[in-house]
């Protein structure tokens, strides 16, 4: 699974409802999706992005979500 660093450089800010280029990610929607990165201060967290949005935050690992794998170089 993507870090938050990773998955967060997929997000595009010049689009909407989804924040990503839908050519590399056709039918893509605005889920939010889950990060490798869990959070600091709580092991029961981890990190998302929300692609309507673009934005981030972090939930408890027992929400629902969906998984998008990427592919680059490591940060």
């Amino acid at each position: 699974m993507p870090s938050l660093r990773e998955l967060i450089s997929i997000v595009d800010f010049g689009t909407s409802a989804p924040t990503v280029d839908t050519t590399y990610f056709p039918n893509s929607d605005g889920s939010t999706f889950w990060t490798g990165t869990s959070e600091v201060s709580s092991s029961t967290t981890a990190w998302y992005v929300h692609f309507t949005s673009g934005l981030h935050g972090s939930l408890q690992k027992s929400q629902p979500g969906r998984v998008r794998l990427v592919r680059g170089t490591p940060f």
